[in-house]
């Protein structure tokens, strides 16, 4: 009798441990056999997916609907292109001009880090998923991990939260379907080592195999129309006039990621292409019922 009240005990509170454990989280939108890295630390540089968090279907639907036709991108090599969500129709007519023309094989996003926590430089392999799809992470991102100038920390922890570059994902998966993902967070505090170690690696892959630089950037933020006007003035010569240590000292009043523009601008130079203004929009909207605006450029590499 006692052994069956102490076997009968161990069963009750083994069923107790059981039930206080957390959930397993569900898989059924994940690709079978896949590992999700935006709950559990990756032990390599390519090991599963990040959830993306950031995705509106009905948004993503218009934004497809209404994509702007650009023509001439069939040799765009990178572009700076929107990840404010009610304005990546835009990033949908550069992804739908380079789809229409060529197989993309390996896109890398360069994003910026709105936190600022972590690392400079934050690198991952791995792909995204959200409800209705997914895109897979690139082996190409081991690269980026070998250069040594680079020191950038392989982690999802902060690329998986912002949404700098998930809001991408899943229209890089619906215009290259093909594609797989390198994904690069970019600080204030990157050196300037560093993103000519990320060109430097970028020139190397494109020799390689066919690839597609996205620069995850907002423009003027939060502005008056006319202080954004006035902003993107300035933004634009110091573009066209390849002053860079001038765009790093611009803030987020004027673009959200220098650094990635900084990046581009260097990768078009190892390529002896061109970096061309593509497009540029002003939107102005009410803010507290005083005017205020936003603005987006589209810089293309050709």
């Amino acid at each position: 009798m006692k052994k069956r009240l102490c076997a009968g005990a161990l069963l009750a509170a083994f069923t107790v441990f059981l039930c206080l454990q957390p959930a397993a989280v569900a898989q059924k939108d994940m690709p079978a056999g896949t590992v999700d890295t935006a709950r559990a630390r990756p032990s390599s540089v390519q090991s599963g997916y990040m959830r993306c968090d950031f995705y509106d279907e009905a948004l993503f639907l218009e934004n497809i609907r209404t994509a702007p036709a650009y023509p001439d991108l069939a040799d765009v090599t990178g572009a700076t292109v929107p990840h404010y969500a009610p304005m990546m129709s835009l990033t949908a007519g550069v992804l739908s001009a380079v789809s229409a023309q060529r197989t993309v094989e390996t896109v890398v996003i360069l994003a910026p880090n709105h936190s600022g926590e972590g690392a400079a430089v934050q690198l991952s392999g791995d792909g995204f998923y959200w409800e209705s799809g997914s895109i897979a992470g690139s082996p190409d991102a081991r690269l980026f991990s070998a250069n040594s100038a680079l020191r950038a920390a392989v982690t999802n922890t902060h690329i998986a939260a912002d949404h700098s570059a998930a809001t991408l994902a899943p229209y890089i998966a619906h215009y290259l379907p093909e594609a797989q993902l390198v994904t690069l967070l970019l600080s204030s505090a990157a050196s300037d080592i560093q993103l000519t170690a990320i060109a430097d690696t970028l020139t190397a892959l494109a020799a390689e195999k066919d690839i597609l630089v996205l620069c995850s950037i907002d423009f003027s933020h939060y502005q008056t129309p006319q202080r954004a006007e006035h902003n993107d003035r300035q933004t634009r010569d110091a573009v066209s006039s390849g002053r860079e240590a001038l765009l790093r000292s611009f803030d987020g009043a004027y673009l959200d990621c220098p650094e990635a523009l900084v990046t581009l601008m260097r990768f078009a130079a190892r390529r002896d292409a061109v970096l061309n203004e593509t497009d540029y929009r002003l939107v102005t909207y009410a803010e507290q019922g005083l005017p205020a605006a936003a603005s987006y450029f589209i810089y293309t590499v050709c």
